[in-house]
């Protein structure tokens, strides 16, 4: 996931046939060890490097949205609001006030 998680087809299905297993069994095993299934892992890593990048850099959040693997920005909007309560705008906004009061 870490090498692979901004490419958009990324799936179970990929992961599974990189390791020869089915695609089905993976998937339990993953949840089974991780408490979560793929999909929300993949997920909550794509939205961690997109908060590193709302941080660190001056890209806009269409250009973050597409670099961590979405392939619909308003999608990675309304994902991205139901996990953090914030907009991408309000985090970076937020993120840029706490670091200013820092120095």
């Amino acid at each position: 996931v870490a090498e692979n998680y901004s490419d958009i087809n990324l799936s179970m299905n990929q992961i599974a046939d990189h390791v020869n297993m089915s695609a089905a069994y993976l998937g339990r095993l993953f949840k089974q060890v991780t408490g979560i299934t793929f999909i929300e892992y993949l997920t909550k890593f794509r939205l961690k490097q997109a908060c590193e990048l709302l941080r660190g850099t001056n890209m806009t959040v269409n250009e973050i949205s597409d670099k961590v693997g979405f392939t619909n920005s308003s999608y990675f909007y309304i994902i991205f609001k139901k996990h953090l309560e914030c907009t991408p705008n309000q985090y970076r906004k937020q993120y840029c006030v706490d670091a200013a009061d820092e120095d």
